[in-house]
């Protein structure tokens, strides 16, 4: 029943908006952020810098990428991602800002080891933890480091079922993933300071 509820309140959206939140993962994704090739029968996001998708729903299981520029604060953390770091000292930047998430309290970090995503150094992360309910999760993040942007994706599901049985679909995703070739814009100038008034000459008192 909850499923049937998901798929129904995904289809309704695509059904009222005029530019749907949720598309078939198949329909072609035009966007200088990155490539991936997402599974089949999959629904994912209409948007242009994130992707998110899912079979059964965000709740059963979900693939999330995103793009953020080097240097940029994150969510959780007054840590950043900089230029020049090594994938290991990025990935621990990472894992800081995962369990410092207020959602996700009590997050546990279980591996955390250099990987490579589609031919680029990064890490891969696993962590586990639990809802609100009380609901066992799991959630792997691979990151990549392609200066000056930084990528993450994140596949996250109940550890019980879903989590294994779509484990190998994003692992695909993260084989498949290209970083994109789009800069990032350039930086306002610096506004310039007032001249400041003279000051006024003294006159022949001194004053």
């Amino acid at each position: 029943m909850r499923r049937l509820f998901l798929l129904a309140a995904i289809s309704l959206a695509c059904a009222t908006t005029p530019k749907p939140r949720w598309v078939d993962a198949s329909t072609p994704r035009e966007s200088r952020s990155f490539l991936l090739q997402l599974p089949e029968g999959w629904m994912r996001s209409n948007q242009e810098v994130t992707v998110v998708a899912t079979r059964d729903g965000p709740l059963l299981q979900e693939i999330f990428v995103e793009r953020l520029q080097m240097g940029k604060a994150l969510r959780n953390t007054k840590k950043t991602v900089a230029a020049g770091m090594m994938p290991q000292e990025a990935a621990e930047v990472i894992a800081d800002d995962l369990v410092s998430n207020p959602v996700t309290k009590g997050l546990q970090i279980v591996e955390n080891a250099p990987a490579t995503v589609g031919g680029t150094a990064g890490f891969r992360i696993l962590a586990a933890f639990k809802d609100r309910d009380g609901l066992k999760y799991k959630e792997v993040v691979y990151g990549v480091l392609a200066p000056p942007w930084f990528y993450r994706l994140i596949y996250t599901a109940p550890e019980r079922h879903y989590f294994d049985a779509d484990l190998p679909a994003f692992e695909a995703v993260a084989a498949s993933f290209r970083p994109g070739s789009e800069k990032p814009p350039p930086e306002p100038p610096l506004s310039k300071a007032p001249a400041s008034a003279k000051e006024p000459a003294p006159d022949a008192t001194g004053n």
